[in-house]
């Protein structure tokens, strides 16, 4: 099975560096505010998920889930549990920490349990 690349929308200040961590044939999924970086980053997304009330819905031709504005999970949790159901079990979290300590520490654990049984669970720190 292919990686599941996941973009939030958090600050990458090395957009190079983000770059040479990606691989050809990546399933790449931009979550909402993530859109910010579509251009930066030059690649094409294959899923889009959100609720946009960060970015507009950029209707680019893609598979796009909207989701409800009130809802239990994260644009990005929901994007995790949507590719844990499509199969995926390799992931790279882009750009999904940085707001504050407190939001980190709370997202980190949610994906951490629904992503117990992936084996291969990284993060592209900037350099």
């Amino acid at each position: 099975m292919k990686r599941c690349v996941i973009v939030g929308g958090a600050d990458i200040n090395n957009y190079e560096y983000i770059k040479s961590c990606l691989r050809n044939g990546d399933f790449i999924v931009f979550c909402d505010s993530g859109l910010n970086h579509l251009e930066s980053l030059q690649v094409n997304p294959r899923l889009i998920v959100g609720d946009f009330d960060s970015h507009d819905n950029p209707h680019l031709g893609v598979e796009t889930i909207v989701l409800p504005c009130e809802k239990d999970d994260t644009d990005t949790v929901f994007a995790v549990k949507e590719a844990i159901k499509r199969g995926f079990d390799d992931f790279l979290l882009i750009g999904v920490v940085g707001a504050s300590r407190q939001k980190e520490r709370l997202l980190s654990r949610l994906l951490k349990k629904e992503l117990k049984q992936s084996q291969n669970l990284r993060r592209c720190n900037q350099r």
